[in-house]
């Protein structure tokens, strides 16, 4: 039986005897039921190569561990899971008690790094598009700073949070509030890659002694892979269970939708900056692959970011002309710039948007604002995109509406 609850902290602990290290990779072979691979190299010592089963999520769960051998190690990590095991620092601490504290670096140098083994409370949350999966998770009492006002806010809960007292403003990301952050006691500062345009704030942050978690689900290339980021955060909140479930809810509900017949029309899914220039979203990027699932085409076939891995391009209109003109739809992405909701507006962000093949055919759409913070809900824009490329009824559409 093991039972288990994590913590997150910000370094290795001092003042307490080392008992022993292990540099460890494990990989994932099921996440339902759970079955991983685990390299352990003990400091000093031996290594071992693990094959472990785990029972449902939970404080307490069985799990059961098999030594394998090297060569059968070596299969499982190159034609079973076939991608980068999770690199990880283990040290075991012996307590005043006997008792033995475990602590884990996950990632070390990576920018998903982090700790984990104090209870997580006082959450400062900055990446405002995953408060939908604290809600899913039944945590949002975790979170006690918010990264918007109340009116910013179309997850109810936390609306009700913030107007309850039970949560406070404390600054957008790019400005938080840091006293306010230390006299409350934050434990954790969850952001959004746009953290990495500021620097230097994530440096203050951690320098005042709160860790900075961010969070990349944004650059999945599968909208599934996006909602997975529930089961960490599940991890880390002793939620498993209720995040496996979810998960398998929205995984479900993806394979329903894998139905549609694909229509051949081309969709550009795009918005206009305020330099001027079109951001659109790269070819293996989660809404590109929502359009094809949905029975669409992405107009943009093979295209990659050339400076990042973010998952937005920033096109001239010269060179969004060229492949979208002919596009058979058109998506404004009104989560970024605001909203956009009629062809005379995006006609005047440019007029050549009157040559476009979509505003002449009428078939130009744009997103609502409260899309970005409904990660928990990843088949409902698919669901809109069917009725779109299908002259479907737009009233039953929860996200898109059409430009007039």
């Amino acid at each position: 039986m093991e039972i288990e609850r994590k913590w997150m902290v910000n370094g290795w602990p001092e003042g307490l005897p080392l008992k022993e290290e292990f540099a460890m990779r494990q990989g994932y072979i099921s996440v339902r039921p759970t079955v991983l691979i685990r390299e352990e190299a003990l400091t000093g010592g031996k290594t071992r190569y693990v094959l472990c089963f785990k029972s449902g999520g939970g404080l307490a769960r069985e799990e059961i561990e098999r030594d394998i051998d090297p060569e059968l190690f070596n299969e499982l990590e190159t034609k079973i899971i076939g991608s980068p095991l999770i690199p990880k620092l283990r040290r075991s601490y012996l307590l005043p008690d006997g008792a033995v504290l475990e602590v884990n670096h996950v990632d070390e140098g990576q920018p998903t790094e982090f700790w984990f083994n104090q209870p997580i409370q006082n959450i400062y949350m900055a990446a405002t598009a995953i408060m939908s999966l604290f809600d899913a998770l039944d945590a949002i009492d975790t979170v006690k700073f918010s990264g918007l006002e109340a009116s910013g806010w179309y997850v109810e809960s936390a609306k009700e949070a913030m107007e309850s007292g039970a949560m406070t403003f404390a600054g957008k990301y790019s400005e938080p509030d840091y006293e306010t952050l230390v006299d409350g006691d934050c434990d954790l500062a969850i952001e959004s890659t746009m953290i990495l345009h500021t620097p230097k704030v994530q440096e203050m942050i951690e320098d005042l002694g709160i860790p900075v978690f961010v969070d990349y689900s944004s650059y999945e290339s599968h909208p599934l892979g996006r909602t997975e980021w529930i089961k960490l955060y599940g991890a880390l909140l002793n939620k498993e269970e209720e995040a496996d479930t979810f998960f398998d809810q929205q995984a479900h509900v993806i394979e329903e939708l894998k139905g549609f017949e694909n229509t051949e029309k081309t969709v550009a899914y795009f918005y206009v900056s305020t330099d001027g220039s079109i951001v659109v979203r790269k070819s293996d990027d989660y809404i590109p692959s929502m359009i094809e699932i949905a029975g669409g085409r992405y107009a943009f076939k093979d295209l990659k970011n050339p400076d990042s891995n973010a998952p937005s391009v920033k096109l001239t209109m010269e060179e969004f002309y060229a492949t979208a003109v002919d596009a058979d739809y058109l998506i404004y992405n009104g989560t970024i710039d605001g909203q956009v909701n009629s062809i005379s507006e995006l006609e005047a962000k440019n007029e050549l948007f009157s040559e476009f093949k979509a505003v002449k055919d009428g078939n130009v759409w744009y997103t609502g604002k409260n899309l970005y913070q409904a990660t928990d809900t990843v088949g409902e824009l698919i669901k809109d995109m069917h009725l779109m490329l299908t002259d479907g009824d737009a009233s039953q559409m929860t996200f898109l509406e059409k430009m007039e």
